[in-house]
Protein backbone atom coordinates (compact mmCIF):
# COMPACT_ATOMS: atom_id res chain seq x y z
CA UNK A 1 0.00 0.00 0.00
CA UNK A 2 1.23 3.23 -0.39
CA UNK A 3 1.33 6.19 1.97
CA UNK A 4 3.14 8.93 2.21
CA UNK A 5 6.69 10.06 4.49
CA UNK A 6 6.46 9.41 8.04
CA UNK A 7 6.48 13.04 8.67
CA UNK A 8 3.26 13.67 6.79
CA UNK A 9 -0.37 12.19 7.81
CA UNK A 10 -0.34 8.66 6.08
CA UNK A 11 -2.79 8.42 3.22
CA UNK A 12 -3.80 5.66 2.58
CA UNK A 13 -5.50 4.20 -1.23
CA UNK A 14 -8.70 2.77 -0.79
CA UNK A 15 -7.62 0.00 -3.56
CA UNK A 16 -4.49 -0.75 -2.17
CA UNK A 17 -6.15 -1.45 0.85
CA UNK A 18 -8.70 -3.42 -0.91
CA UNK A 19 -6.17 -5.76 -2.83
CA UNK A 20 -4.14 -6.13 0.39
CA UNK A 21 -7.29 -7.83 2.16
CA UNK A 22 -8.43 -9.64 -0.30
CA UNK A 23 -11.50 -9.12 -0.26
CA UNK A 24 -13.99 -11.16 -2.56
CA UNK A 25 -16.53 -8.52 -3.80
CA UNK A 26 -15.64 -6.09 -6.52
CA UNK A 27 -14.15 -2.65 -5.78
CA UNK A 28 -16.95 -0.45 -6.36
CA UNK A 29 -19.40 -2.63 -4.54
CA UNK A 30 -16.83 -2.91 -1.35
CA UNK A 31 -16.15 0.52 -0.98
CA UNK A 32 -19.78 1.85 -1.17
CA UNK A 33 -20.53 -0.88 1.59
CA UNK A 34 -17.70 0.17 4.18
CA UNK A 35 -18.67 4.21 3.11
CA UNK A 36 -22.47 3.69 4.25
CA UNK A 37 -21.35 1.21 6.89
CA UNK A 38 -18.90 3.44 8.56
CA UNK A 39 -21.13 6.65 7.65
CA UNK A 40 -17.55 8.63 6.08
CA UNK A 41 -18.30 11.43 4.41
CA UNK A 42 -16.89 12.25 1.34
CA UNK A 43 -13.88 15.19 1.91
CA UNK A 44 -14.13 14.42 5.52
CA UNK A 45 -13.27 10.66 5.99
CA UNK A 46 -12.15 10.20 1.93
CA UNK A 47 -11.27 11.92 -1.14
CA UNK A 48 -12.23 11.16 -4.57
CA UNK A 49 -10.77 11.47 -7.34
CA UNK A 50 -12.30 10.83 -10.75
CA UNK A 51 -10.63 9.83 -14.51
CA UNK A 52 -12.17 12.02 -17.14
CA UNK A 53 -11.83 9.09 -19.35
CA UNK A 54 -13.54 7.19 -17.47
CA UNK A 55 -17.46 7.26 -18.18
CA UNK A 56 -19.91 4.52 -17.17
CA UNK A 57 -23.41 5.54 -18.18
CA UNK A 58 -22.31 8.91 -19.11
CA UNK A 59 -21.86 9.41 -15.46
CA UNK A 60 -18.50 9.96 -13.92
CA UNK A 61 -17.24 7.14 -11.83
CA UNK A 62 -14.69 8.02 -8.93
CA UNK A 63 -11.28 6.09 -9.96
CA UNK A 64 -9.87 6.08 -6.35
CA UNK A 65 -10.30 7.02 -2.89
CA UNK A 66 -7.78 8.18 -0.38
CA UNK A 67 -8.25 7.94 3.33
CA UNK A 68 -6.34 8.82 6.47
CA UNK A 69 -4.84 6.12 8.00
CA UNK A 70 -6.89 5.70 10.86
CA UNK A 71 -9.96 5.57 8.81
CA UNK A 72 -7.81 2.65 6.89
CA UNK A 73 -7.77 0.88 10.16
CA UNK A 74 -11.50 1.48 10.63
CA UNK A 75 -11.86 -0.32 7.43
CA UNK A 76 -9.93 -3.26 8.39
CA UNK A 77 -11.62 -3.70 11.58
CA UNK A 78 -14.72 -3.80 9.69
CA UNK A 79 -13.88 -6.59 7.03
CA UNK A 80 -15.91 -9.42 7.46
CA UNK A 81 -13.52 -11.65 5.74
CA UNK A 82 -10.63 -11.59 8.06
CA UNK A 83 -10.34 -12.98 11.77
CA UNK A 84 -10.41 -10.38 14.41
CA UNK A 85 -6.41 -12.01 15.10
CA UNK A 86 -5.34 -11.42 11.34
CA UNK A 87 -7.31 -8.10 11.37
CA UNK A 88 -5.51 -6.86 14.69
CA UNK A 89 -2.28 -8.23 13.32
CA UNK A 90 -3.04 -6.07 10.14
CA UNK A 91 -4.20 -2.94 11.71
CA UNK A 92 -0.95 -2.80 14.17
CA UNK A 93 1.28 -3.31 11.57
CA UNK A 94 -0.09 -0.83 9.00
CA UNK A 95 -0.38 1.57 12.54
CA UNK A 96 3.56 0.80 12.73
CA UNK A 97 4.32 1.58 9.49
CA UNK A 98 4.12 -1.24 8.15
CA UNK A 99 2.74 -2.23 4.88
CA UNK A 100 1.40 -5.15 2.53
CA UNK A 101 4.60 -6.51 1.15
CA UNK A 102 5.47 -6.87 5.10
CA UNK A 103 2.82 -8.38 6.14
CA UNK A 104 2.96 -11.16 3.38
CA UNK A 105 6.42 -11.30 3.82
CA UNK A 106 5.83 -12.56 7.26
CA UNK A 107 2.60 -13.92 7.12
CA UNK A 108 4.44 -16.29 4.66
CA UNK A 109 7.74 -17.07 7.11
CA UNK A 110 5.76 -17.95 10.45
CA UNK A 111 2.92 -20.26 7.96
CA UNK A 112 6.55 -22.05 7.07
CA UNK A 113 7.72 -22.11 10.95
CA UNK A 114 3.93 -23.68 11.44
CA UNK A 115 4.54 -26.14 9.13
CA UNK A 116 7.43 -27.55 9.16
CA UNK A 117 6.48 -30.70 9.37
CA UNK A 118 3.52 -32.19 7.50
CA UNK A 119 0.19 -32.95 8.97
CA UNK A 120 -0.62 -36.64 8.13
CA UNK A 121 -4.49 -36.61 7.60
CA UNK A 122 -5.51 -34.22 5.75
CA UNK A 123 -8.98 -32.62 6.55
CA UNK A 124 -8.74 -32.63 10.30
CA UNK A 125 -5.17 -31.37 9.79
CA UNK A 126 -5.92 -28.77 7.79
CA UNK A 127 -8.67 -27.74 10.12
CA UNK A 128 -6.42 -27.97 12.68
CA UNK A 129 -3.32 -26.21 10.94
CA UNK A 130 -6.10 -23.02 10.16
CA UNK A 131 -7.13 -22.94 13.50
CA UNK A 132 -3.11 -22.86 15.12
CA UNK A 133 -2.71 -20.24 12.61
CA UNK A 134 -5.80 -18.24 14.39
CA UNK A 135 -4.17 -18.66 17.78
CA UNK A 136 -0.21 -18.10 16.43
CA UNK A 137 -1.59 -14.48 15.43
CA UNK A 138 -4.09 -13.43 17.86
CA UNK A 139 -0.97 -14.00 20.26
CA UNK A 140 1.01 -11.69 18.17
CA UNK A 141 -1.22 -9.19 17.85
CA UNK A 142 -1.87 -9.60 22.18
CA UNK A 143 1.85 -8.53 22.37
CA UNK A 144 1.94 -5.79 20.28
CA UNK A 145 -1.82 -4.59 22.33
CA UNK A 146 0.36 -4.89 25.33
CA UNK A 147 3.34 -3.24 24.57
CA UNK A 148 5.78 -6.03 25.04
CA UNK A 149 6.80 -5.41 20.99
CA UNK A 150 6.72 -2.40 19.53
CA UNK A 151 8.71 -2.37 16.28
CA UNK A 152 8.31 -3.92 12.72
CA UNK A 153 11.30 -6.33 13.24
CA UNK A 154 9.92 -7.03 16.91
CA UNK A 155 6.74 -7.93 15.41
CA UNK A 156 8.24 -9.98 12.72
CA UNK A 157 10.59 -12.31 15.02
CA UNK A 158 7.33 -12.19 17.59
CA UNK A 159 4.95 -13.74 14.60
CA UNK A 160 7.50 -16.30 13.47
CA UNK A 161 7.98 -17.52 17.05
CA UNK A 162 4.27 -17.83 18.08
CA UNK A 163 3.66 -19.97 14.64
CA UNK A 164 6.90 -22.24 15.26
CA UNK A 165 5.33 -22.57 18.95
CA UNK A 166 2.06 -23.29 18.37
CA UNK A 167 3.02 -25.80 15.24
CA UNK A 168 5.38 -27.74 17.61
CA UNK A 169 2.64 -27.98 20.58
CA UNK A 170 -0.03 -29.38 17.79
CA UNK A 171 2.35 -31.36 16.37
CA UNK A 172 3.27 -33.22 19.94
CA UNK A 173 -0.69 -33.34 20.96
CA UNK A 174 -1.25 -35.28 17.65
CA UNK A 175 1.34 -37.70 18.31
CA UNK A 176 0.06 -38.38 21.16
CA UNK A 177 -3.12 -39.08 19.89
CA UNK A 178 -2.08 -41.45 17.58
CA UNK A 179 -0.58 -43.68 20.09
Amino acid sequence: MNSSKETEPKVVNARDLYDFLGVEIDFETWIEESIKILGFKEGVDFTMFYDTERVENEKKSPSEFFMDIDNALEMVLNQKSLDSGRKELIWYILKKGGDEQFFKEIDGKATAALNKERFQKKSFDELLAIKAMDFATSLTSFNIKNESISSLDEIEKDHIDNFSQVGKMVREQMGKRKK
